[in-house]
């Protein structure tokens, strides 16, 4: 389902939502949450965001071939047109979205570096309501405040603990980079599926890492 398509009013239908598609975003929310716990346990016994981003790209990469391999090696062929796009893509989607998110939990606790990088729905939504420019739900708009709001009760920012300041800024960088890799991957499904897409960005993400 397109960006646009989830922020602007559907016409009248008798349909319900798509409950894979949610059922598959939540357990993508689980993941990501995994993600940042387990990254700062590695974090806390010497793993450099540096050598993390790396790690996981690669294992990603090497999982993903072996899976388009048997499930659509045509897949492998790619247009020279495309190379550029897939190298932004794996670039920001892979390799700054993880080692922004990495750096900011670093030096921060991961519950506030998490509410910095899902500051990305806000961006998305002001880019499809004044770039792309089609009416925005308002109860979009009431759902990320609402998300906004659970996530700082769980940082509990009231305690008022002193942040860093480069972790903030890596964090809100973390959202603004978030926010391109899912504009940016939606853009790519116009030409790529949904499995050889993710592939291609984590092999252009480390080829450039490493």
């Amino acid at each position: 389902m397109a960006v646009a398509d989830r922020l602007t009013p559907a016409p009248h239908s008798s349909r319900n939502p798509q409950v894979v598609g949610v059922v598959m975003y939540l357990v993508a929310a689980i993941f990501f949450a995994l993600n940042g716990v387990l990254a700062k346990s590695a974090i806390e016994v010497g793993f450099t965001p540096l050598r993390l981003v790396e790690l996981r790209n690669a294992g990603a990469m090497i999982i993903l071939i072996v899976l388009v391999a048997i499930i659509r090696p045509r897949a492998f062929k790619v247009r020279l047109r495309e190379v550029p796009f897939l190298l932004a893509y794996g670039v920001i989607a892979f390799t700054l979205v993880q080692f922004l998110y990495f750096f900011t939990i670093s030096r921060l606790p991961v519950s506030i570096g998490t509410l910095l990088a899902f500051l990305a729905p806000i961006l998305v939504a002001i880019y499809v309501k004044f770039i792309r420019k089609p009416p925005v739900r308002n109860r979009i708009w009431v759902a990320i405040a609402l998300t906004l709001l659970g996530l700082a009760l769980v940082a509990q920012v009231w305690q008022g603990a002193t942040l860093d300041t480069l972790g903030v800024v890596t964090g809100f960088l973390t959202a603004v980079a978030l926010a391109l890799d899912w504009i940016l991957g939606e853009s790519g499904q116009s030409h790529s599926d949904a499995h050889s897409l993710p592939m291609w960005g984590f092999i252009c993400s480390t080829a450039t890492w490493s």
